[in-house]
């Protein structure tokens, strides 16, 4: 799964890309090294940090809309995210078809 992510708040810069694997049921963030416990829910994700005991995020689907929510020591963001699963499987079958 890949979730385009953009922060509601204009003047902060969340502009990030998240891709979520699952290997034997067990989900990551390919790309969040610092987000190493990731909890499937009935409508999304808990994300923790074994680093960071005050954070805590969510990524959730209600209706197909994606959001984020992350809470840490620093503050809080909130943000929409937007599937891209099927462009990362278009960019996948184009490089292995090259």
């Amino acid at each position: 799964m890949a979730l385009a992510c953009l922060d509601n708040d204009p003047n902060r810069d969340l502009d990030e890309t998240l891709i979520i694997t699952e290997t034997n049921g067990e989900f990551k963030i390919v790309n969040g090294p610092n987000i190493d416990l990731l909890t499937e829910t009935k409508d999304g994700f808990v994300l923790k940090s074994s680093a960071d005991e005050n954070f805590l995020g969510f990524i959730r689907n209600k209706e197909g809309q994606w959001s984020i929510e992350l809470l840490s020591a620093e503050g809080s963001l909130q943000g929409t995210c937007v599937d891209e699963t099927q462009l990362i499987k278009n960019i996948e079958r184009a490089a292995i078809q090259s």
